[in-house]
C-alpha cells in the first residue's frame, strides 16, 4: 500500500498508539485527520507535522461529535 495516496482518520490520535500511528502515516506521506478530545495535544501535533495533518475535536462516544468532525 502506498501511503502517499492514502488518507486516514485516527481516533485518539493525539497521544499514545494513536499518535504513533499518525506519525507513521504522515512520516510516510499519508494525510491524516486526528480525532481526539485532547485539543491542545492535537493542535501541537498538527503544528509539528505540517500540512498533511489536521485536528478535529471529536468524542467517539458521541455520534454528533463524530459527524461534526467529519464535516471539518
Amino acid at each position: 500500500m502506498k501511503l502517499t495516496e492514502s488518507s486516514a482518520i485516527v481516533t485518539g490520535g493525539a497521544s499514545g498508539l494513536g499518535e504513533a500511528t499518525v506519525r507513521h502515516l504522515v512520516g510516510n506521506g499519508g494525510r491524516v485527520a486526528i480525532f481526539d478530545v485532547q485539543e491542545e495535544r492535537g493542535k501541537k501535533l498538527v503544528a509539528e507535522l505540517g500540512k498533511n495533518a489536521l485536528f478535529a475535536h471529536a468524542d467517539v462516544t458521541s455520534e454528533q461529535s463524530i459527524l461534526e468532525a467529519i464535516e471539518r
